[in-house]
């Protein structure tokens, strides 16, 4: 005879965490999870699925047939893309309606990637690099090279610093600085104050935050000082580490983010500490990064955005791998986060995106991220529809084995009832692995959790009939049948609903007896 019915509430929260063993995991931190796939850590608590992405403009970007978009830059209202097309790398913008070329003269050489930035020195403009050309300055109308006097032939990275544009990564030299006149985008002679910085180190980023220019090597971090030719002096923040791809450096919750030599870390608090461990912020998910070799990736390979309503920061990769194959990792910013993290950042894990590029801004008052394709010459704007623009997207979350105190008492399984927010349609199978898994017992088979028709979505349902845009809340309650010493929870699907958040569940089980 089995003791009384007891109930264990659990709530979703903590993340991926894949580097703590099975029990301690299992009891000390329920909630979290051993799988979360294309679930973020929800601002509202909670697990939700991802939203999707639809193309920014119906047309492609002009170019050769296969040809990745090379580089993504939002800003002017719209978005500057890059792709080969014939012997040129053509520079084109959009507000999403067809792409007009922008470049005047032809870029040519081998461009790999194109990255751009933001100038308000001489008016609103951006600043666009290849690493093959001259940087060329777009204001919205007029296209101006940045190849006078004293300017690099060729600049991968750029970044504004005291009310000038700073450039490096040329092929003359990976590891000098080029810093412009005062209160230029275009002039770099040293005559009229401009100045040129050697490193020491190859540069693969820059980055600017709270008034200093961080300069990213491959093997140390450096800052900028001073405000003059006269008096500019590099510092060292650290010759231990270094970063992988300038493609990674974002600013989020008041730090730098970026992929370092060995996992994501964190500049901000890397500077604070004075201890480049306490930099750390993704060794939860570490044996995820070092399983898919992250650290190894190329430029074209690797690409990241924040989204900022989400406090959220993202990274891509772009490998031999199908879309449905690629995956990337989803991180959330929380100041107080959980025991098990403690860090700062709770993650998850991306797939069946793969973009070549990627950007994200604040563009008239909205927030606009935005990849592009590797082969097709679309442009695809994130945060967009309930699918991979049309492509059905795939979810998944299991919990960790949980002990429900005691790994070591068999327990009978009654009910699970899981709390949820839906938008719309919704449609989850779940299900109940006993004992890790093992073939030597039966596994129960799923059961699916649906509820057609939550809320209308606009363009489907009958005018002044339906309440649009409204949340529902249900709890689903499921029988379970099994007995174990442990038990996890798996909820995944493959569908084009609209996004749901696994909240928190509750188990109903009864304890039999020791082993």
């Amino acid at each position: 005879m089995v003791d009384r019915w007891r109930s264990l509430p659990i709530q979703c929260v903590g993340g991926l965490v894949l580097n703590l063993d099975a029990l301690s995991q299992g009891t000390n931190a329920p909630g979290s999870a051993v799988i979360l796939q294309n679930y973020e850590p929800a601002l509202e608590g909670g697990y939700k699925r991802i939203l999707g992405y639809s193309k920014y403009d119906t047309n492609t970007v002009t170019g050769d047939a296969n040809a990745p978009v090379l580089g993504v830059k939002v800003g002017l209202g719209g978005v500057v893309a890059c792709r080969k097309n014939g012997t040129s790398y053509d520079l084109r913008f959009s507000v999403g309606s067809g792409w007009t070329k922008i470049n005047t003269a032809n870029r040519t050489g081998v461009v790999t990637k194109m990255r751009g930035i933001d100038s308000a020195i001489a008016g609103e403009a951006v600043i666009l690099l290849d690493g093959a050309n001259p940087a060329l300055k777009y204001n919205g109308s007029t296209d101006t090279l940045i190849n006078g006097i004293g300017a690099p032939a060729d600049p991968k990275y750029g970044a504004i610093y005291k009310n000038r544009v700073v450039l490096a990564g040329y092929s003359s030299d990976p590891s000098e600085l080029s810093i412009s006149e005062p209160n230029s985008d275009t002039g770099f002679n040293g005559a009229n104050g401009a100045a040129s910085i050697p490193c020491s180190d190859v540069i693969v980023g820059l980055k600017t935050f709270r008034d200093t220019l961080y300069i990213f090597c491959q093997n140390s971090i450096k800052e900028l000082t001073g405000t003059t030719s006269s008096n500019f002096q590099l510092n060292d923040v650290t010759t231990s580490i270094g970063c992988v791809s300038g493609d990674t450096i974002q600013e989020l919750g008041g730090d730098l983010v970026f992929l370092a030599s060995d996992r994501v870390r964190s500049l901000g608090a890397t500077t604070r500490i004075g201890d480049i461990a306490f930099g750390l912020v993704s060794q939860q998910i570490q044996p995820f990064i070092r399983g898919n070799s992250f650290t190894s990736l190329t430029d074209g390979e690797l690409s990241s955005v924040v989204i900022r309503a989400k406090s959220q920061y993202r990274i891509y990769t772009n490998t031999a791998a199908s879309a449905e194959n690629s995956v990337g990792i989803v991180g959330k910013f929380e100041p107080r986060a959980s025991d098990i993290a403690n860090v700062g950042y709770v993650w998850g894990t991306l797939a069946g995106v793969k973009p070549y590029c990627a950007d994200s801004s604040y563009e008239s008052n909205r927030e606009l991220s935005v990849i592009g394709h590797p082969t097709n010459g679309y442009v695809y704007k994130l945060e967009s529809g309930n699918s991979f623009d049309g492509t059905a997207i795939s979810y998944r979350y299991r919990s960790p084995d949980l002990t429900f105190s005691d790994a070591a008492i068999r327990k009978v399984y009654q009910k699970i009832e899981t709390y949820t927010e839906v938008e719309g349609d919704f449609q989850v199978s779940v299900r109940l692995i006993l004992d890790r898994g093992t073939t030597n017992i039966p596994q129960p088979n799923p059961t699916v959790l649906s509820q057609i028709g939550a809320t209308p979505t606009y363009g489907s349902a009958v005018y002044n009939t339906s309440t649009y845009g409204q949340l529902q809340y249900p709890t689903f309650k499921t029988n379970l049948v099994g007995s174990s010493f442990t038990a996890a929870f798996e909820y995944y699907g493959t569908d084009t609903n609209p996004p749901h958040r696994i909240d928190a569940f509750q188990i109903i089980f009864a304890a039999k007896g020791f082993r």
